[in-house]
């Protein structure tokens, strides 16, 4: 990952912290025509490769790596949180396509954000899964 901070802020001042994540086939660096306005406005923002994705994509990628990436967003959200100077009173998740239905679907259970925003995301998870594979109840949230 990458966190973005404004060099200008004072480094004691405490800021709200946003994690951003990209869509299937992004990296960290796609998200920066979002994260730079917000760091440009007094946000400290984490950027993350998801699994399988930019500088963790030599590991691969494949669909059934979904709900892995889902249960990433609750590590991503806790180093979010221990950042330093971080308000942990003001965290928010921001996600686009794939990145979304995390936001959406991780993200949104989790009381630490205040704020969740899915741009372009799948509505429902199982349906992403519906055409790959018979649902038989083993994908847990």
């Amino acid at each position: 990952g990458l966190i973005l901070r404004d060099k200008k802020v004072d480094p004691n001042e405490k800021q709200p912290g946003i994690l951003i994540s990209h869509g299937y086939t992004g990296k960290k660096e796609k998200t920066f025509k979002y994260s730079i306005p917000l760091v440009l406005n007094g946000f400290t923002v984490l950027c993350m490769d998801l699994r399988g994705h930019g500088t963790s994509k030599a590991k691969g990628f494949d669909m059934d790596d979904i709900p892995s990436i889902m249960a990433d967003v609750k590590k991503e959200i806790d180093f979010l949180a221990q950042i330093e100077n971080i308000d942990t009173n003001q965290l928010m998740m921001i996600g686009h396509s794939m990145g979304a239905m995390a936001t959406l679907s991780e993200g949104y259970a989790d009381p630490r954000l205040k704020i969740v925003v899915g741009m372009s995301g799948a509505y429902d998870l199982l349906d992403v899964y519906a055409p790959r594979r018979p649902h038989s109840g083993s994908i847990k949230y």
